[in-house]
């Protein structure tokens, strides 16, 4: 899946990061459903992005709050390899994107909803 999205060095760089089988098991979904080369690059940063950030480890445990938290990281200047902050849209894009991912792996931890008495 890589080689389809990306050049050779930089796919040969992204199937040697960590959890390449389910970056890319959640890649061809998307491919299935009919996302574009440029929404599957999107997504494949983003996942090497909380892979990095998040310290995933094969079945981890993830709240929203943890995704939030390393946002506020990501968004920061040259921590996304680019010169500026985020704009609220390209956080809430990171997060909406981190949530699905692992919400597919089954290893988001959904927020448990209090019922009025």
């Amino acid at each position: 899946m890589f080689e389809e999205i990306f050049f050779p060095r930089t796919a040969e760089r992204y199937r040697a990061a960590a959890l390449v089988e389910q970056r890319e098991r959640y890649l061809v979904r998307l491919k299935e459903t009919g996302a574009r080369r440029s929404a599957l690059r999107k997504c494949a940063n983003d996942q090497l992005s909380l892979v990095r950030l998040l310290k995933l480890k094969e079945g981890s445990r993830v709240r929203l709050s943890q995704i939030e938290a390393v946002t506020a990281i990501w968004s920061q200047p040259k921590a996304r390899r680019c010169d500026r902050l985020a704009s609220p849209k390209a956080r809430t894009r990171f997060v909406s994107r981190g949530i699905q991912w692992l919400r597919f792996l089954g290893w988001f931890d959904e927020p448990e909803h209090e019922h009025h008495p």
